[in-house]
Protein backbone atom coordinates (compact mmCIF):
# COMPACT_ATOMS: atom_id res chain seq x y z
CA UNK A 1 0.00 0.00 0.00
CA UNK A 2 2.83 2.42 0.90
CA UNK A 3 4.61 1.53 -2.32
CA UNK A 4 1.51 2.39 -4.38
CA UNK A 5 1.24 5.74 -2.58
CA UNK A 6 4.87 6.62 -3.38
CA UNK A 7 4.38 5.69 -7.03
CA UNK A 8 1.29 7.90 -7.21
CA UNK A 9 3.09 10.92 -5.69
CA UNK A 10 6.06 10.49 -8.04
CA UNK A 11 3.75 10.22 -11.06
CA UNK A 12 1.88 13.40 -10.07
CA UNK A 13 5.16 15.29 -9.62
CA UNK A 14 6.48 14.16 -13.01
CA UNK A 15 3.30 15.17 -14.84
CA UNK A 16 3.27 18.60 -13.12
CA UNK A 17 6.87 19.36 -14.07
CA UNK A 18 6.23 18.22 -17.64
CA UNK A 19 3.16 20.44 -17.92
CA UNK A 20 5.08 23.45 -16.51
CA UNK A 21 7.96 22.91 -18.94
CA UNK A 22 5.54 22.80 -21.86
CA UNK A 23 3.88 26.06 -20.78
CA UNK A 24 7.26 27.79 -20.32
CA UNK A 25 8.43 26.50 -23.68
CA UNK A 26 5.37 28.02 -25.31
CA UNK A 27 6.10 31.35 -23.56
CA UNK A 28 9.73 31.32 -24.76
CA UNK A 29 8.58 30.65 -28.32
CA UNK A 30 6.17 33.57 -28.17
CA UNK A 31 8.88 35.87 -26.81
CA UNK A 32 11.30 34.70 -29.50
CA UNK A 33 8.78 35.37 -32.27
CA UNK A 34 8.01 38.86 -30.99
CA UNK A 35 11.71 39.65 -30.70
CA UNK A 36 12.31 38.74 -34.32
CA UNK A 37 9.38 40.62 -35.81
CA UNK A 38 9.48 43.75 -33.66
CA UNK A 39 11.36 45.83 -31.10
CA UNK A 40 11.62 44.04 -27.81
CA UNK A 41 13.17 45.42 -24.61
CA UNK A 42 14.23 43.65 -21.43
CA UNK A 43 11.30 45.22 -19.62
CA UNK A 44 8.94 43.78 -22.23
CA UNK A 45 10.56 40.38 -21.73
CA UNK A 46 10.06 40.50 -17.95
CA UNK A 47 6.43 41.56 -18.30
CA UNK A 48 5.67 38.90 -20.90
CA UNK A 49 7.43 36.24 -18.85
CA UNK A 50 5.41 36.93 -15.71
CA UNK A 51 2.19 37.28 -17.69
CA UNK A 52 2.84 33.91 -19.33
CA UNK A 53 3.75 32.39 -15.98
CA UNK A 54 0.55 33.67 -14.34
CA UNK A 55 -1.44 32.48 -17.34
CA UNK A 56 0.03 29.00 -16.92
CA UNK A 57 -0.69 28.72 -13.19
CA UNK A 58 -4.49 28.61 -13.51
CA UNK A 59 -4.52 25.81 -16.14
CA UNK A 60 -1.84 24.04 -14.11
CA UNK A 61 -3.99 24.12 -10.96
CA UNK A 62 -7.05 22.89 -12.87
CA UNK A 63 -4.94 20.17 -14.50
CA UNK A 64 -3.57 19.00 -11.13
CA UNK A 65 -7.05 18.82 -9.59
CA UNK A 66 -8.48 16.79 -12.48
CA UNK A 67 -5.41 14.59 -12.75
CA UNK A 68 -5.36 13.85 -9.04
CA UNK A 69 -9.07 12.96 -9.03
CA UNK A 70 -8.75 10.63 -12.00
CA UNK A 71 -5.58 9.02 -10.71
CA UNK A 72 -6.98 8.48 -7.22
CA UNK A 73 -10.14 6.88 -8.66
CA UNK A 74 -8.07 4.62 -10.88
CA UNK A 75 -5.65 3.84 -8.07
CA UNK A 76 -8.55 2.89 -5.78
CA UNK A 77 -9.89 0.44 -8.36
CA UNK A 78 -6.43 -1.03 -8.88
CA UNK A 79 -5.95 -1.51 -5.15
CA UNK A 80 -9.39 -3.13 -4.78
CA UNK A 81 -8.71 -5.50 -7.66
CA UNK A 82 -5.29 -6.32 -6.24
CA UNK A 83 -6.76 -7.13 -2.82
CA UNK A 84 -9.56 -9.21 -4.33
CA UNK A 85 -7.12 -11.12 -6.53
CA UNK A 86 -4.87 -11.80 -3.56
CA UNK A 87 -7.77 -13.09 -1.47
CA UNK A 88 -9.17 -15.27 -4.23
CA UNK A 89 -5.97 -16.70 -5.65
CA UNK A 90 -3.63 -17.17 -2.71
CA UNK A 91 -4.58 -19.76 -0.15
CA UNK A 92 -1.83 -18.70 2.26
CA UNK A 93 -3.45 -15.27 2.53
CA UNK A 94 -6.92 -16.68 3.23
CA UNK A 95 -5.59 -18.93 6.00
CA UNK A 96 -4.45 -15.84 7.91
CA UNK A 97 -8.07 -14.78 8.41
CA UNK A 98 -10.27 -16.20 11.15
CA UNK A 99 -12.58 -19.12 10.40
CA UNK A 100 -15.66 -16.94 10.86
CA UNK A 101 -14.34 -14.36 8.39
CA UNK A 102 -13.64 -17.02 5.78
CA UNK A 103 -17.13 -18.47 6.22
CA UNK A 104 -18.65 -15.01 5.83
CA UNK A 105 -16.55 -14.46 2.71
CA UNK A 106 -17.82 -17.74 1.26
CA UNK A 107 -21.42 -16.85 2.05
CA UNK A 108 -21.12 -13.38 0.48
CA UNK A 109 -19.50 -14.88 -2.62
CA UNK A 110 -22.39 -17.33 -3.07
CA UNK A 111 -24.93 -14.54 -2.65
CA UNK A 112 -23.13 -12.32 -5.16
CA UNK A 113 -23.22 -15.10 -7.76
CA UNK A 114 -26.81 -16.38 -7.53
CA UNK A 115 -28.70 -13.86 -5.39
CA UNK A 116 -29.19 -13.18 -1.70
CA UNK A 117 -31.85 -15.79 -0.87
CA UNK A 118 -30.45 -18.44 -3.21
CA UNK A 119 -26.92 -17.87 -1.94
CA UNK A 120 -28.11 -18.17 1.66
CA UNK A 121 -29.80 -21.47 0.78
CA UNK A 122 -26.69 -22.86 -0.90
CA UNK A 123 -24.46 -21.80 1.96
CA UNK A 124 -26.68 -23.14 4.76
CA UNK A 125 -27.60 -26.46 3.12
CA UNK A 126 -24.48 -27.40 1.14
CA UNK A 127 -21.56 -25.71 2.87
CA UNK A 128 -22.42 -25.43 6.57
CA UNK A 129 -22.73 -29.21 7.28
CA UNK A 130 -19.22 -29.77 5.94
CA UNK A 131 -17.65 -26.59 7.32
CA UNK A 132 -18.93 -27.53 10.77
CA UNK A 133 -17.38 -31.00 10.27
CA UNK A 134 -20.66 -32.76 11.00
CA UNK A 135 -20.30 -34.46 7.61
CA UNK A 136 -17.32 -36.31 6.19
CA UNK A 137 -15.71 -36.89 2.81
CA UNK A 138 -14.69 -40.24 1.40
CA UNK A 139 -12.31 -41.53 -1.25
CA UNK A 140 -11.64 -44.83 -3.02
CA UNK A 141 -15.03 -46.34 -2.22
CA UNK A 142 -15.11 -50.06 -3.06
CA UNK A 143 -18.23 -52.13 -2.44
CA UNK A 144 -18.49 -55.77 -3.51
CA UNK A 145 -21.80 -57.64 -3.03
CA UNK A 146 -22.31 -61.35 -3.66
CA UNK A 147 -25.70 -63.08 -3.36
CA UNK A 148 -24.91 -66.71 -2.54
CA UNK A 149 -27.21 -69.74 -2.03
CA UNK A 150 -26.86 -71.58 1.25
CA UNK A 151 -25.47 -74.76 -0.31
CA UNK A 152 -22.36 -72.82 -1.34
CA UNK A 153 -21.80 -71.54 2.23
CA UNK A 154 -19.70 -74.48 3.37
CA UNK A 155 -18.50 -72.90 6.61
CA UNK A 156 -21.96 -71.79 7.76
CA UNK A 157 -22.83 -73.21 11.19
CA UNK A 158 -25.83 -75.47 11.65
CA UNK A 159 -27.59 -73.04 13.97
CA UNK A 160 -27.72 -70.40 11.25
CA UNK A 161 -28.90 -72.98 8.70
CA UNK A 162 -31.76 -73.98 10.98
CA UNK A 163 -32.73 -70.39 11.81
CA UNK A 164 -32.71 -69.28 8.16
CA UNK A 165 -33.88 -72.20 5.98
CA UNK A 166 -32.55 -72.37 2.43
CA UNK A 167 -36.09 -72.44 1.04
CA UNK A 168 -36.68 -68.86 2.20
CA UNK A 169 -33.24 -67.27 2.53
CA UNK A 170 -30.03 -66.55 0.68
CA UNK A 171 -26.79 -65.21 2.13
CA UNK A 172 -25.29 -61.89 1.06
CA UNK A 173 -21.53 -61.45 1.34
CA UNK A 174 -20.47 -57.81 1.50
CA UNK A 175 -16.96 -56.41 1.31
CA UNK A 176 -16.67 -52.64 1.75
CA UNK A 177 -13.63 -50.39 2.00
CA UNK A 178 -13.05 -46.65 1.70
CA UNK A 179 -10.99 -43.77 3.03
CA UNK A 180 -12.74 -41.23 5.24
CA UNK A 181 -11.68 -38.18 7.22
CA UNK A 182 -13.27 -39.54 10.38
CA UNK A 183 -13.27 -37.28 13.42
CA UNK A 184 -13.37 -39.68 16.36
CA UNK A 185 -15.13 -38.21 19.37
CA UNK A 186 -15.41 -41.46 21.31
CA UNK A 187 -13.42 -44.66 21.76
CA UNK A 188 -16.34 -46.65 20.37
CA UNK A 189 -17.78 -46.95 16.87
CA UNK A 190 -21.17 -48.38 15.98
CA UNK A 191 -22.58 -50.45 13.12
CA UNK A 192 -26.35 -50.82 12.72
CA UNK A 193 -28.58 -53.44 11.11
CA UNK A 194 -32.28 -52.70 10.60
CA UNK A 195 -35.18 -55.10 10.04
CA UNK A 196 -37.30 -52.29 8.59
CA UNK A 197 -36.15 -50.42 5.51
CA UNK A 198 -38.28 -47.38 6.36
CA UNK A 199 -36.73 -47.07 9.82
CA UNK A 200 -33.10 -47.43 8.80
CA UNK A 201 -32.41 -43.69 8.92
CA UNK A 202 -34.43 -42.87 12.05
CA UNK A 203 -33.09 -45.69 14.21
CA UNK A 204 -29.44 -45.10 13.47
CA UNK A 205 -29.01 -41.31 13.44
CA UNK A 206 -25.75 -41.24 15.34
CA UNK A 207 -22.42 -39.68 14.42
CA UNK A 208 -20.56 -42.75 15.71
CA UNK A 209 -22.37 -45.11 13.33
CA UNK A 210 -19.95 -45.71 10.46
CA UNK A 211 -22.04 -48.28 8.60
CA UNK A 212 -25.66 -49.44 8.49
CA UNK A 213 -27.47 -52.06 6.46
CA UNK A 214 -30.94 -53.47 5.90
CA UNK A 215 -31.54 -56.98 7.21
CA UNK A 216 -34.71 -58.24 5.51
CA UNK A 217 -36.21 -61.13 7.50
CA UNK A 218 -39.59 -62.77 7.87
CA UNK A 219 -41.50 -61.92 11.03
CA UNK A 220 -40.82 -65.34 12.57
CA UNK A 221 -37.05 -64.88 12.28
CA UNK A 222 -37.28 -61.28 13.54
CA UNK A 223 -38.98 -62.48 16.70
CA UNK A 224 -36.33 -65.17 17.20
CA UNK A 225 -33.57 -62.58 16.76
CA UNK A 226 -35.22 -60.27 19.29
CA UNK A 227 -35.54 -63.14 21.75
CA UNK A 228 -31.78 -63.74 21.74
CA UNK A 229 -29.82 -62.59 24.74
CA UNK A 230 -27.14 -60.06 23.90
CA UNK A 231 -24.36 -62.60 24.45
CA UNK A 232 -26.07 -65.01 22.04
CA UNK A 233 -26.63 -62.21 19.52
CA UNK A 234 -22.96 -61.25 19.76
CA UNK A 235 -21.99 -64.86 19.08
CA UNK A 236 -24.28 -64.90 16.03
CA UNK A 237 -22.66 -61.73 14.67
CA UNK A 238 -19.12 -63.01 15.15
CA UNK A 239 -19.64 -66.65 14.17
CA UNK A 240 -22.49 -66.78 11.65
CA UNK A 241 -22.18 -63.29 10.13
CA UNK A 242 -18.37 -63.28 10.48
CA UNK A 243 -18.45 -59.53 10.93
CA UNK A 244 -15.06 -57.78 10.87
CA UNK A 245 -14.01 -54.15 10.71
CA UNK A 246 -10.59 -52.54 10.41
CA UNK A 247 -9.36 -48.97 10.78
CA UNK A 248 -5.98 -48.26 9.20
CA UNK A 249 -5.17 -51.97 9.33
CA UNK A 250 -6.15 -52.42 12.99
CA UNK A 251 -9.00 -54.87 13.56
CA UNK A 252 -11.66 -53.59 15.97
CA UNK A 253 -13.00 -55.90 18.66
CA UNK A 254 -16.74 -56.39 19.03
CA UNK A 255 -17.53 -55.23 22.57
CA UNK A 256 -21.12 -56.36 22.33
CA UNK A 257 -24.37 -56.23 20.40
CA UNK A 258 -27.47 -54.47 21.71
CA UNK A 259 -31.07 -54.69 20.54
CA UNK A 260 -32.79 -51.66 19.06
CA UNK A 261 -36.50 -51.33 18.32
CA UNK A 262 -35.92 -51.75 14.61
CA UNK A 263 -32.81 -53.95 14.62
CA UNK A 264 -29.53 -54.26 16.50
CA UNK A 265 -26.31 -52.29 16.92
CA UNK A 266 -22.73 -53.55 17.11
CA UNK A 267 -20.43 -51.79 19.59
CA UNK A 268 -16.83 -51.77 18.36
CA UNK A 269 -13.83 -50.97 20.54
CA UNK A 270 -11.82 -48.24 18.79
CA UNK A 271 -9.32 -47.47 21.56
CA UNK A 272 -6.45 -49.22 19.80
CA UNK A 273 -7.30 -47.82 16.36
CA UNK A 274 -4.70 -45.39 15.06
CA UNK A 275 -6.85 -42.54 13.80
CA UNK A 276 -5.22 -39.68 11.94
CA UNK A 277 -5.63 -36.54 14.04
CA UNK A 278 -4.70 -33.94 11.42
CA UNK A 279 -7.89 -34.28 9.37
CA UNK A 280 -6.31 -36.63 6.83
CA UNK A 281 -8.08 -39.72 5.58
CA UNK A 282 -8.41 -42.98 7.50
CA UNK A 283 -8.78 -46.35 5.82
CA UNK A 284 -11.90 -48.27 6.88
CA UNK A 285 -12.75 -51.81 5.87
CA UNK A 286 -15.94 -53.74 6.66
CA UNK A 287 -16.80 -57.29 5.61
CA UNK A 288 -19.54 -59.66 6.72
CA UNK A 289 -22.29 -61.93 5.49
CA UNK A 290 -25.97 -61.85 6.37
CA UNK A 291 -29.20 -63.69 5.57
CA UNK A 292 -31.77 -62.06 3.30
CA UNK A 293 -35.25 -63.12 2.21
CA UNK A 294 -35.37 -64.67 -1.23
CA UNK A 295 -38.58 -62.78 -1.87
CA UNK A 296 -36.70 -59.46 -1.61
CA UNK A 297 -35.35 -59.34 -5.14
CA UNK A 298 -33.51 -56.06 -4.96
CA UNK A 299 -30.44 -54.50 -3.41
CA UNK A 300 -30.23 -50.73 -2.91
CA UNK A 301 -26.89 -48.97 -2.58
CA UNK A 302 -26.88 -45.26 -1.75
CA UNK A 303 -23.81 -43.04 -1.42
CA UNK A 304 -24.45 -41.09 1.79
CA UNK A 305 -21.42 -38.74 1.72
CA UNK A 306 -19.43 -36.91 -0.96
CA UNK A 307 -17.14 -39.58 -2.36
CA UNK A 308 -14.31 -39.48 -4.88
CA UNK A 309 -13.81 -42.70 -6.81
CA UNK A 310 -16.52 -45.38 -6.71
CA UNK A 311 -16.03 -49.06 -7.57
CA UNK A 312 -19.09 -51.31 -7.20
CA UNK A 313 -19.20 -55.00 -8.10
CA UNK A 314 -22.43 -57.00 -7.82
CA UNK A 315 -22.85 -60.74 -8.31
CA UNK A 316 -26.05 -62.74 -8.01
CA UNK A 317 -25.00 -66.39 -7.89
CA UNK A 318 -28.56 -67.67 -7.66
CA UNK A 319 -29.41 -69.83 -10.64
CA UNK A 320 -31.77 -68.76 -13.41
CA UNK A 321 -31.83 -65.07 -12.51
CA UNK A 322 -31.79 -61.99 -14.74
CA UNK A 323 -30.14 -59.04 -12.98
CA UNK A 324 -30.68 -55.41 -13.98
CA UNK A 325 -28.89 -52.36 -12.61
CA UNK A 326 -30.71 -49.03 -12.33
CA UNK A 327 -28.10 -46.38 -11.50
CA UNK A 328 -28.93 -42.86 -10.34
CA UNK A 329 -25.61 -41.11 -10.78
CA UNK A 330 -24.96 -37.88 -12.68
CA UNK A 331 -22.80 -39.75 -15.17
CA UNK A 332 -24.24 -41.90 -17.95
CA UNK A 333 -23.20 -45.27 -19.37
CA UNK A 334 -21.39 -46.46 -16.27
CA UNK A 335 -22.85 -49.97 -15.96
CA UNK A 336 -20.68 -52.76 -17.33
CA UNK A 337 -21.78 -56.40 -17.61
CA UNK A 338 -18.97 -58.89 -17.03
CA UNK A 339 -18.79 -62.68 -17.43
CA UNK A 340 -20.14 -64.97 -14.68
CA UNK A 341 -23.15 -62.71 -14.02
CA UNK A 342 -21.06 -59.84 -12.66
CA UNK A 343 -22.18 -56.22 -12.88
CA UNK A 344 -19.60 -53.47 -12.44
CA UNK A 345 -19.99 -49.73 -11.87
CA UNK A 346 -16.87 -47.58 -11.76
CA UNK A 347 -16.51 -43.80 -11.47
CA UNK A 348 -13.31 -41.77 -11.24
CA UNK A 349 -14.90 -38.52 -10.13
CA UNK A 350 -16.76 -36.95 -7.21
CA UNK A 351 -20.12 -38.53 -6.43
CA UNK A 352 -22.63 -36.49 -4.45
CA UNK A 353 -24.85 -37.84 -1.64
CA UNK A 354 -28.11 -39.62 -2.58
CA UNK A 355 -26.46 -41.03 -5.71
CA UNK A 356 -26.41 -44.79 -6.02
CA UNK A 357 -27.78 -47.83 -7.79
CA UNK A 358 -30.60 -50.35 -7.42
CA UNK A 359 -29.99 -53.95 -8.46
CA UNK A 360 -33.17 -55.88 -9.26
CA UNK A 361 -33.62 -59.39 -10.57
CA UNK A 362 -36.23 -61.92 -11.57
CA UNK A 363 -36.29 -65.53 -12.61
CA UNK A 364 -35.35 -66.11 -16.23
CA UNK A 365 -38.42 -68.26 -16.84
CA UNK A 366 -40.67 -65.51 -15.52
CA UNK A 367 -38.90 -63.02 -17.77
CA UNK A 368 -39.38 -65.29 -20.78
CA UNK A 369 -43.06 -65.70 -19.96
CA UNK A 370 -43.43 -61.93 -19.73
CA UNK A 371 -41.80 -61.52 -23.15
CA UNK A 372 -44.08 -64.18 -24.64
CA UNK A 373 -47.14 -62.44 -23.20
CA UNK A 374 -46.07 -59.11 -24.68
CA UNK A 375 -45.48 -60.67 -28.10
CA UNK A 376 -48.84 -62.46 -27.92
CA UNK A 377 -50.69 -59.24 -27.07
CA UNK A 378 -48.88 -57.43 -29.87
CA UNK A 379 -49.89 -60.10 -32.40
CA UNK A 380 -53.51 -59.89 -31.27
CA UNK A 381 -53.51 -56.13 -31.60
CA UNK A 382 -52.20 -56.37 -35.14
Amino acid sequence: MERNKRLFEKSLKDYTILFLIIMLLIAVILVFVRNIFGSYTFEDFVNDFFNSLMGAIIPLIIFNILFEYLMRTHQSKVVQESIAETLLMKEEVLTQFSEDNRKEFLKNTAQSLVGKDEGEMLYSTLFVPYLSKSRNFRRNFKYYIFYTPEDKMRDLDQGARDLFPASDYVWVIEDLSYEKNVIRLEDELLVGFSYNEQQLESYFKNSRIVFRENLFLHEAQIQQMRAMEEAKLTEFVERSMQFAMEVNGVKLKVKGVIHENGGFVLRLDAQEAKFAEDGSYNRLKVNFRMPQMKAKKQFILVISEPTYGVDILFSNQLEQMNVSAVPFFDQDEIVESLPNDLTKIQLSSWVLPTSGVVFVWEEKQAALRAVDNVEEEASRAS
